[in-house]
């Protein structure tokens, strides 16, 4: 056990608060209220260095601490045989772009259009056009992460490193010894610093000696915490799907869940309101004069039909809100959990 010396707390130790402190009341307490927070969008690896190799076979853990308690709030964790295949941000697919050039011969004749070979990061996957990029698939924070005094970003990323034995094996067995460090880091974010400098989504790159990784955030101010929860109340669950939050005014999306080409994973909780929907990530933050922005993107597996929703909602300081979605094949039902902080 690793213990802080400033706080005394155990650094493995992952926060116990969780969120909706405030969503049921009776009484609003009168310490809590909307107020500055972090939003985090995306971790990215963009560059390695020295012998590692894309595709990279990540595992390990990124916290953020905050000063409520200084434990763990878990952005990104993965075992070692459960790791993220992250492929290189500068993945290629060949597509060709048919110029018409601005030299002519004659009034009625053109230089014939060139066929260039360009490289590009993005790829299709089912109903959500993601990019094929480097970013790590978050599953938290699982709280809102206040910004009361400086926060702590940790990471502690590793690469299962493979070694070719001619057995044919995309990945032969290797052991964990012979794995490299990715990033071994701790980086902080100064709240105080930028007061006069908030909403909108600002990146913050780190390198280390292995590896260069970009933070994308936003600082909130006067924000309330929302907790979301999607159930399938009708018709089919069988379909694939993208899910995302975020809000007005800052161009940035929290992917609540990207299925991909799979089936969305959906636990019949015994609620008769029907099965929830597995999500990645349930906790946002939004101003309280702003907006929270819900977008899914859809298709039924086995259909290239992609069916787009989007809808809004006005924060609150405590109680639920609820929307929902038609998408043809099925009907969502969104919950809204809101909460003041801390």
């Amino acid at each position: 056990m690793e213990v802080d010396s400033g706080t005394g707390i155990d650094r493995s130790t992952v926060t116990a608060i969780p969120p909706m402190q405030h969503t049921d009341g009776p009484v609003l307490p009168i310490s809590s209220w909307p107020m500055d927070v972090l939003q985090i969008f995306s971790v990215k690896v963009t560059e390695i260095m020295g012998s590692l190799q894309w595709p990279l076979r990540v595992y390990g853990i990124i916290a953020v601490r905050d000063s409520l308690d200084h434990k763990r709030n878990v952005l990104f964790r993965r075992d070692r045989d459960n790791c993220q295949t992250l492929p290189s941000p500068q993945a290629s697919i060949t597509f060709y772009i048919f110029i018409i050039p601005m030299i002519y011969y004659t009034s009625t004749r053109l230089l014939p259009s060139l066929s260039l070979s360009l490289n590009i990061s993005t790829f299709r996957t089912g109903p959500s056009h993601t990019f094929l990029d480097s970013s790590l698939t978050l599953t938290g924070p699982s709280r809102a992460v206040v910004l009361i005094n400086a926060v702590m970003f940790e990471v502690d990323l590793k690469v299962v490193i493979t070694h070719n034995n001619g057995g044919g094996s995309p990945w032969p067995e290797s052991e964990e010894a012979d794995d490299k460090v990715l990033s071994y880091n701790a980086f902080f974010y100064d709240n105080v610093a930028h007061m006069s400098n908030t909403g909108f989504a600002r990146s913050s790159v780190e390198s280390t000696e292995h590896s260069t990784m970009e933070f994308v955030f936003a600082h909130l101010t006067f924000a309330v915490e929302a907790t979301i929860a999607v159930r399938v109340i009708e018709g089919s669950n069988h379909f694939r799907a993208r899910l995302t939050a975020r809000t007005a005014g800052i161009d940035e999306d929290v992917v609540l869940l990207d299925s991909g080409d799979s089936k969305v994973t959906v636990v019949d909780d015994d609620n008769d309101s029907g099965p929830l929907v597995a999500l990645r990530r349930r906790v946002v933050v939004v101003e309280e004069k702003g907006s929270l922005i819900l977008g899914v993107k859809a298709a039924e597996i086995g259909s290239e039909e992609i069916v787009t929703r989007q809808v809004g909602i006005r924060p609150r300081h405590a109680l639920r809100s609820r929307c929902g979605f038609n998408l043809g094949f099925c009907r969502m039902s969104i919950m809204i959990a809101w909460s003041v902080l801390p």
